[in-house]
Formats: C-alpha cells, structure tokens, sequence
C-alpha cells in the first residue's frame, strides 16, 4: 500500500468537493463542503509528513467510508464509484 501523505488527504477532499479555508489559530485548516456545509478541520501539517492515525479515522467517519474504500483511495488515488 502507498504511503498516505496530507497532500494526498487534502487531494481527496478536493476531488470531493470540499475547498480548503484559512488555517485557524491553532494551526488547523478549515475545508468546506459548500454543498453540504459539511467542515473539517485538519492540521495544517507538512504536505509531505503522514497525517495522524486519529486525523484519518475521522475524516473516514465523517465521508462514511469503509477501510476497503479508503485504502482503495490511498493505493489508487481514487475512489471505487458509488451505486
């Protein structure tokens, strides 16, 4: 499996649909989902760095994705196509 980076996270978020927003004061960056005014608020960490274990159980919880889609994304850099 390839290596997850927070560049790769914030790809998937964007090819969701989600727009990346000012980074707070305490170094988190908003992304906005204008559609479903979903927000995410992630560390704005290296883009080259891993993002942390509890940063990408959330952002799986909150996009309800299962392990299989999500490392189909992390292996591919895409999602399976939804039904």
């Amino acid at each position: 499996m390839a290596q997850l980076t927070n560049k790769m996270l914030a790809g998937l978020l964007s090819k969701l649909g989600f727009e990346p927003g000012n980074v707070t004061s305490k170094n988190n960056r908003v992304w906005e989902h204008p559609t479903s005014n979903c927000t995410l608020f992630l560390p704005n960490n290296k883009v080259n760095e891993a993002p942390r274990p509890g940063d990408i159980v959330g952002v799986r919880t909150q996009l309800d994705l299962d392990g299989q889609e999500f490392d189909a994304f992390v292996v591919k850099g895409e999602l399976p196509a939804q039904t």
